[in-house]
Parts: C-alpha cells; structure tokens; sequence
C-alpha cells in the first residue's frame, strides 16, 4: 500500500495525518530506540518482539503474529480492555 493511499484511509476513519503512531505509542508503552525502528514488550501478548516501522507507521509482534497501523492497534486495545472488564 502505498503512501498516499494511507493517507487517504487515515483521513476517511478519522485519524489526523498528524497523530504519529510512535508518539501515540510512547504515551502508553516504553519504547527503545532500535535504529530506524523501536521495539517493546507486546501489550496483547506480553512477548519481546513488538516492533514499530517510523517510516511507514506500522506495528508488528513477531510473538503473536499481529500487526498493523494505528487503527488497528486502538481496536486491540479497546478489544483487550472489553475482555479484562467482563
């Protein structure tokens, strides 16, 4: 997917072109600078292999294989609290 296409699907579900997922992360996990990338220990899974692409904006655990873009991390999230609520 390239990077306007992204651009344009963040602005249609209502997400700035602004909100950086690496600062949106850093408010709510410690993460390591890792050359170009960062890592952290996986919220959904607890494993160490969570990884954050700056450049294209995207997330992946290499432990529970997901992965995605800040949406998506925003739903696990919400879907992670519902389960520990209930």
């Amino acid at each position: 997917m390239g990077t306007i296409s992204l651009y344009v699907r963040n602005v249609r579900s209502g997400i700035s072109p602004m909100t950086s997922l690496i600062s949106y992360l850093r408010e709510r996990m410690a993460l390591i600078s890792h050359g170009r990338h960062f890592k952290a220990r996986c919220p959904f899974c607890g494993g160490p292999e969570f990884v954050v692409f700056s450049l294209r904006q995207t997330w992946r655990c290499y432990s529970c294989q997901q992965g995605g873009g800040l949406e998506k991390f925003k739903e696990m999230m919400r879907e992670k609290e519902r389960a520990i609520s209930t």
